[in-house]
């Protein structure tokens, strides 16, 4: 089985590999949710059967592993789709119907989950974060917020 969701998939997997550790009494409730989720993902971005369905799996497979490689210089669904070289409707609909969301929250929440790996691993500022994406600060902090649940600051400040 193919599925659109592999990054989602992954981050599942990690989460039930760590919930097996834990030593809590509800762990196997919990460990039977996640893999009920896990399932659930997969299910969601199964691929589908005829053959034009599987080529725009193909071509959205190969736009995201554009995207993945390039998610910081990119601003936006036109600078992608030229780099993906698609339409960018063409990426819209393929990233809708494969991953559920716009092309540019993909890449949104690709630049600040980078954003929170540098903020967690280094000093950086927030501005400096925020000057390496190219984005204003204000706008960095709301797109963090918006995409993670809280502040870069409060993140900052319960990492460290």
């Amino acid at each position: 089985l193919q599925t659109a969701n592999s990054p989602e998939v992954q981050l599942g997997l990690d989460t039930l590999i760590r919930i097996g550790t834990w030593r809590h009494p509800d762990v196997a409730r919990m460990a039977a949710l996640q893999v009920e989720l896990i399932l659930l993902v997969i299910r969601h971005g199964a691929t589908p059967g005829t053959p034009d369905a599987r080529r725009a799996f193909a071509t959205f497979e190969r736009c995201r592993q554009i995207i993945d490689a390039h998610f910081l210089e990119l601003r936006n669904v036109q600078e992608a789709a030229q780099r993906c070289h698609v339409n960018g409707s063409h990426l819209s609909r393929l990233f809708r119907t494969f991953y559920g969301i716009a092309p540019l929250r993909y890449i949104q929440q690709r630049q600040m989950q980078w954003a929170a790996q540098r903020l967690h691993a280094s000093n950086a500022l927030v501005r400096e974060v925020a000057d390496e994406l190219n984005l204003d600060p204000f706008h960095f902090s709301r797109l963090f917020k918006r995409i993670h649940g809280l502040a870069p600051s409060a993140f900052v400040s319960t990492r460290r």
